[in-house]
């Protein structure tokens, strides 16, 4: 079977399979703490009980006051 005779490579690709996840995983946790240092991650609790389509897009996403339209 050539799979086992071959499981040298196979662990050679495990363990670069782990490498890579752990490098994407530190890198990614470097730039959101650098992120967070500079301009932060979180809104205001203020911003975030007004809602968050209005604070950071000036816009209302849903209009929850009933339809303008009336059923005939």
């Amino acid at each position: 079977m050539p799979f086992l005779r071959q499981s040298g490579q196979l662990w050679n690709q495990f363990i670069g399979i782990l490498a890579a996840g752990a490098l994407g995983f530190v890198m990614t946790w470097i730039i959101l703490k650098v992120l967070d240092a500079i301009m932060g991650l979180r809104v205001t609790d203020e911003e975030e009980v007004e809602g968050l389509d209005l604070s950071q897009h000036s816009e209302t996403a849903y209009s929850l006051g009933g339809s303008s339209l009336r059923e005939r």
